[in-house]
């Protein structure tokens, strides 16, 4: 991420981390997109968030 907004913030390091997810190569397209909205890169992404908000003291909503 290229923005002077986010620079050196947690919030461009999750950013970062979402484009990598969303964004890498292998398999196939259909895999890889699977994978970012349901699979590995999907959890990877989570865990991303979990760790920005405990960074910051935030607490995530719990699902229901």
């Amino acid at each position: 991420m290229n923005h002077e907004a986010c620079k050196s913030t947690h919030w461009g390091l999750f950013q970062a981390i979402m484009e990598l997810e969303d964004f890498r190569n292998g398999g196939t397209d259909i895999g890889a997109a699977t994978s970012a909205l349901a699979g590995d890169r999907a959890a990877a992404k989570e865990r991303a968030f979990d760790l920005s908000l405990e960074v910051c003291g935030g607490r995530r909503m719990r699902r229901t």
